[in-house]
C-alpha cells in the first residue's frame, strides 16, 4: 500500500518543506509580548500579596473559622465579618509563609 492509499501515513509524514520560517523581527515582538505579560502577571501576583484594606503591608492574617487571609495585623482589628464571605470573624492567626531570598538574608542578619 502506497502512502497516496493510506491516509494515516499521510497525516503522519514528515512535510518539513512546508513550515514558513519566521524571521527574527517575528521572535523578537513575540519575546516582548512574553516579557509584557510576564510582568503584568508578576505585578498581579504581588498585589495578591498585599493587605486589601490598607494595600501597604503584607496580608498575613488568616481569620477563622472561614480561613481567608486579606489583611495585615494592623488591620485586623477593625473588623467583625470576613469581607469575602460575611461569616462571623472568631479569631485570628498571623500566617508563615515561605520565606523569599530577601527575608531569608534578613532573618540571617537578625540571627547574628
Amino acid at each position: 500500500m502506497e502512502m497516496e492509499d493510506d491516509p494515516d501515513l499521510a497525516l503522519n509524514a514528515n512535510v518539513s518543506g512546508s513550515c514558513v520560517p519566521t524571521s527574527p523581527s517575528d521572535n523578537a515582538e513575540v519575546e516582548v509580548d512574553d516579557l509584557q505579560s510576564l510582568v503584568l502577571e508578576n505585578e498581579r501576583l504581588k498585589d495578591l500579596l498585599f493587605c486589601k484594606i490598607c494595600l501597604d503591608r503584607r496580608a498575613d492574617i488568616v481569620y477563622l473559622p472561614c480561613g481567608h487571609i486579606f489583611s495585615c495585623p494592623q488591620c485586623t482589628h477593625a473588623l467583625d465579618h470576613c469581607p469575602i464571605c460575611r461569616s462571623a470573624i472568631n479569631d485570628h492567626v498571623k500566617a508563615k509563609f515561605a520565606n523569599t531570598r530577601h527575608e531569608v538574608a534578613f532573618d540571617y542578619d537578625d540571627a547574628l
